[in-house]
């Protein structure tokens, strides 16, 4: 079991990550951290360390998408490299984040175009309040 998270992108806030890993984490859950190089010693990357034990991957980008393709539970930042993860997960829960109220509905960010609409699996979070959330 794994949990992995991609960070790549426009970082979230702390408490995203918490309260899914939170949620989802068991006792053998191992978390993946998939970040840039120039991130690996940002301040929510070693949170997720220290909090979690969580790991970083230092591989390709390539296999670190595989990685995150194949983790049971995928927790995505708002980076295309995130959403790419989304949308070849094998796995059987996809975090997503979204900013609700922002205009009427919900508004997404330029390259969040491709809305996953139709996978149950998926759970999005409003990234400006950790306690709202929907399903796809």
């Amino acid at each position: 079991r794994a949990n992995s998270i991609d960070v790549n992108g426009t970082l979230m806030p702390q408490s995203y990550y918490e309260s899914i890993i939170n949620r989802a984490k068991r006792n053998s859950t191992v978390v993946y951290v998939a970040v840039e190089p120039k991130m690996r010693n940002h301040t929510i990357v070693r949170f997720l360390r220290e909090r979690f034990g969580a790991v970083v991957l230092q591989g390709t980008p390539a296999d670190d998408l595989g990685v995150l393709s194949r983790s049971p539970v995928l927790i995505c930042s708002q980076g295309t490299f995130s959403w790419m993860a989304a949308f070849l997960s094998e796995g059987r829960e996809l975090h997503l984040p979204y900013i609700a109220g922002k205009c009427e509905g919900a508004s997404w960010l330029p390259w969040d175009q491709l809305f996953i609409h139709d996978d149950p699996r998926v759970v999005y979070h409003d990234s400006l309040n950790s306690n709202k959330w929907q399903t796809a």
